[in-house]
């Protein structure tokens, strides 16, 4: 709830409130899903990514078992992990993951979403990255609709 609070003060211009909220955000992260998860971020981030998959992973089945597959944050999660395994180069797990994600955001969430597009373009990066400029195009023309 912080998190997206936090994305619509964002949108709103609102950097403070939303700077407040991802805070909040944070804590209950870490609260809720323990520091090994909030440790996944900060790996990522200083480039051990072969060690925040497996994090990354645990937090999904976490999220999908408490809220469901098409709760925000399974969606956000499947983005996350979906980013982490194409920073490993494991391009067809990534592919899957995202095109999951994508298309239960699309079911859930709607094409004009934040999240939907988040997801939606780390796709077709991916599709892009690989020369598979059709495939990239059809999920383009889904955001657009």
């Amino acid at each position: 709830m912080c998190s997206t609070l936090a994305e619509l003060y964002e949108d709103m211009g609102l950097l403070d409130l939303a700077e407040d909220m991802q805070l909040q955000a944070f804590h209950i992260f870490e609260n809720c899903l323990g520091p090994e998860d909030i440790a996944t971020v900060t790996m990522a981030e200083k480039g051990r990514i072969d060690e925040a998959a497996p994090f990354w992973e645990t937090a999904l089945r976490g999220f999908e078992r408490v809220n469901g597959e098409d709760h925000r944050s399974v969606l956000g999660q499947m983005g996350n992990l979906g980013r982490v395994y194409k920073m490993q180069f494991r391009l067809d797990e990534a592919e899957a993951i995202l095109k999951l994600g994508f298309e239960r955001s699309m079911r859930a969430l709607g094409p004009q979403d934040s999240l939907t597009q988040k997801i939606g373009q780390d796709l077709i990066l991916l599709h892009e990255n690989q020369e598979q400029s059709e495939e990239a195009g059809k999920i383009s023309d889904l955001l657009k609709s």
